[in-house]
């Protein structure tokens, strides 16, 4: 069914047709919320979890993700006195689990993130989503 807003609730009566014309509408369903698949929602850029600072000199952290159609992602991990990496590679969506690859990574004495990575993706709102791990939960916002 084409048309539904991503998050919107709705509800849905059908009736059977037939050559003898169409029955009586069903009772309403019960509510549902329709989403787009989650590698198709994530592609676009996002403003991902601040990167944690090495030193209280080091200031404030950011981190800006893109993520393309193709599956490639790259990202932006910076502090505003301490310097950052940029990193880019893969990503796959498998049974609600994103998985990345880093391919590339250059940057200064910040360390890098590791070579793989693998979360649980849930979209909290339609413009935030959190990866979560064992250990870490990181939410990332639509920029």
């Amino acid at each position: 069914m084409r048309g539904l807003a991503d998050f919107a609730t709705y509800r849905f009566r059908v009736a059977a047709v037939n050559a003898e014309g169409a029955g009586p509408l069903s009772k309403p369903s019960n509510a549902v919320r329709p989403m787009a698949p989650v590698a198709a929602r994530l592609i676009g850029r996002w403003l991902g979890p601040p990167v944690p600072a090495q030193a209280p000199s080091c200031g404030s952290g950011y981190s800006q993700w893109q993520f393309t159609a193709s599956g490639q992602f790259s990202a932006l991990m910076a502090t505003s006195n301490c310097g950052g990496y940029d990193i880019s590679g893969k990503f796959w969506i498998v049974s609600g689990n994103v998985l990345w690859e880093k391919i590339t990574n250059t940057g200064t004495s910040y360390p890098p993130p590791p070579a793989a990575a693998i979360g649980k993706v849930a979209f909290v709102t339609v413009n935030a989503f959190r990866i979560s791990d064992s250990i870490n939960s990181y939410t990332f916002n639509r920029d």
